[in-house]
């Protein structure tokens, strides 16, 4: 995984994916003005010096690695749900054109 940068104005500091912090992801979603993606996320990090001073602003914050993890479950479970809905939808199209023999209580 390659360094990125303290998103701080004017601060810059070099991170690895190990030293990275960010925000709450609802916080970078309100940001963001949608889902947050591991892209996304990139575009957020902040040193350890920084991740105090939010600590002490009260805003949560998080290992970048930690939160890199929460994203992928969450894709994987929308992924899962997704192929499991699909089956459902499969039998709908199928049975589109069919007209209930009586309706259902």
């Amino acid at each position: 995984m390659s360094a990125m940068n303290c998103v701080v104005p004017g601060c810059g500091a070099r991170l690895t994916a190990e030293m990275a912090f960010v925000p709450e992801l609802s916080a970078i979603r309100q940001v963001v003005k949608g889902s947050v993606t591991i892209a996304e996320l990139g575009r957020h990090t902040i040193c350890p010096r920084h991740n105090r001073l939010a600590r002490e602003q009260k805003v949560k914050t998080f290992r970048y690695l930690d939160t890199i993890k929460v994203i992928e479950k969450r894709v994987e479970a929308r992924e899962k749900d997704a192929k499991f809905f699909s089956m459902y939808a499969a039998f709908q199209k199928v049975n589109a054109g069919a007209m209930p023999a009586e309706k259902p209580s």
